[in-house]
């Protein structure tokens, strides 16, 4: 699902390191279409954009919640810069997220 708000040339920065570019990419590392582990929750706090209205920021807190109850919710903060497609719909370009 996540999958659907990426722009195709998307980069994300959830592990530390060089981020992973590309949703395709990002959704195999996130699994590759197997059955999910768990849920990722989002909510933006607060979005910024641009005059145009085809850029913006998102930053708001994440929680992934494990489907094995014996593995530990994790939470945290996240920054997502977005653009608009051609055919209008919003795309991530950077997401950005930490642990708290």
């Amino acid at each position: 699902m996540f999958k659907a708000f990426l722009e195709s040339t998307d980069r994300r920065a959830f592990e530390g390191g060089d981020p992973t570019r590309g949703a395709e990419a990002i959704f195999q590392a996130h699994g590759g279409g197997k059955p999910e582990s768990g849920k990722l929750a989002w909510s933006p706090d607060e979005a910024f954009a641009g005059r145009a209205g085809d850029v913006g920021v998102t930053w708001g807190h994440w929680r992934y919640a494990p489907v094995d109850p014996a593995q530990k919710t994790l939470a945290g903060h996240y920054v997502t810069a977005w653009r608009k497609d051609i055919e209008g719909h919003w795309k991530g370009l950077i997401d950005i997220g930490s642990p708290d």
